[in-house]
């Protein structure tokens, strides 16, 4: 008997679970929360072209070469590359997911960590809860000009998402299972008429970003993890091919990965007391919130004392302005009065796997990000060099045609790399 492919044998799961959960994939994208949805593309955004943004998380910058990921390599080749994308700081998942769709820097849209604590409200960030989520993602922006958009698993994408018109939501139930399902979801949206048609589709794998930080960048199981990515990605864009649309493809990661020293885990300096300051422990970060605002600069001065060559330590105020993280630039004051740093390769995670990231993109080049272009819009055969991830929102715009919010970008990618 032939044997089964990675993508064959999860396409037989997908129909072995519709089959047993009695839901239609052609109900997919017409209801919305159990209501159908009763709105369509406006008469000017019907003609407008297509773009499916897909996100691998973890997918470090130089893992498709490293790993040789052929589909993802061809099809660049075909397009356009970079070098490397710089992530906003951190760079960790939830901050550049968001920065990724709303072309803001964390410290602008108040998503500054994966976990971060509130002192206004006195709450700890939940990502459940859209009140959160201030800024304007690509999905509202589309919107609010009668675009109708859809999403597959993006990072808090169901949560930001929440009571947004004109945009589609794959359960999550279904989303989460393979990549069959999410090909059979695309072909379905792609597939409507085209009042019903969705002009931007995101969706999300994880694969590389677990591989990662269970058995390290330089593992076998990444190896893996970057050989499922473009498994997938190819059959997304040759299904897609048939369909015989203007359809555009960014693929794009959150952050790369980087070995850490796992015999060296530092401790949370003793000076900081849990009954005068809530500690947020990133890992690759350390924010603190005063309770009492006088110990801010005893404290601050003792952690200096006691740093060495372990971590570096800021006050809010004076935290790098390049990050775009502290200061002015934290307008949400979400990002603590004291702020500690490892010094690469420490980590303050006493649970860490041996690859991490949410280090300074700029000082190590392993926290860079993916992005690859393809399709009708963009130049063929261009390598660019090293961009920050804010311009993306406004490439997606530019591209649909949009009216972009106001953001972080400077638009010269879209100049860049569109024809």
């Amino acid at each position: 008997m032939q044997s089964l492919s990675f993508l064959n044998l999860r396409s037989l799961t997908v129909i072995i679970y519709v089959l047993i959960s009695g839901i239609s994939l052609e109900s997919f994208s017409q209801v919305k929360d159990g209501n159908t949805f009763d709105f369509v593309n406006s008469s000017a955004q019907i003609n407008k072209p297509y773009v499916i943004l897909i996100s691998g998380d973890g997918f470090r910058y130089d893992y498709a070469q490293k790993y040789q990921a052929k589909n993802l390599l061809r099809l660049a080749g075909s397009g356009v590359s970079a070098k490397y994308m710089i992530p906003s700081y951190p760079s960790v998942t939830h901050p550049n997911h968001y920065t990724l769709i709303t072309g803001l820097y964390p410290g602008h849209h108040g998503i500054i960590g994966n976990s971060f604590y509130d002192p206004l409200s006195g709450q700890n960030y939940d990502k459940s809860e859209k009140k959160w989520f201030k800024a304007e993602s690509v999905w509202e922006t589309a919107a609010g000009q009668q675009m109708i958009t859809a999403n597959i698993n993006w990072v808090n994408g169901r949560t930001i998402g929440k009571g947004v018109k004109f945009l589609y939501q794959a359960p999550q139930k279904i989303a989460d299972i393979n990549t069959g399902v999410k090909v059979n979801i695309l072909k379905d949206w792609l597939t409507m008429p085209e009042g019903k048609r969705p002009h931007l589709i995101t969706l999300y794998f994880n694969n590389t970003d677990h591989a990662g930080h269970e058995f390290g960048p330089d593992s076998p199981e990444t190896a893996r993890a970057v050989a499922e990515i473009d498994e997938a990605v190819g059959l997304i864009n040759s299904e897609v091919a048939k369909l015989n649309l203007p359809v555009n493809f960014i693929f794009v990661s959150d952050h790369g990965m980087i070995p850490i020293d796992k015999k060296n885990i530092l401790a949370i300096p003793t000076v900081i007391d849990s009954a005068n300051f809530v500690i947020n422990n990133q890992n690759s970060l350390v924010n603190l919130y005063a309770k009492n605002k006088a110990l801010i600069s005893p404290v601050y001065e003792q952690l200096k004392k006691e740093a060495g060559n372990n971590y570096q330590v800021y006050l809010n105020g004076q935290f790098p302005s390049r990050l775009h993280y502290g200061g002015k630039d934290d307008v949400f004051q979400h990002s603590g009065d004291i702020i500690l740093v490892p010094i690469y390769p420490k980590t303050f995670n006493p649970k860490a796997g041996p690859g991490m990231h949410g280090f300074d993109p700029v000082l190590n080049e392993q926290m860079g990000a993916t992005f690859m272009a393809w399709g009708p819009a963009f130049k063929k055969g261009l390598t660019i060099e090293p961009f920050e991830n804010v311009e993306v929102y406004s490439l997606i715009t530019n591209i649909l045609g949009l009216k972009p919010a106001s953001n972080d970008g400077s638009g010269k990618l879209a100049k860049q790399v569109l024809n």
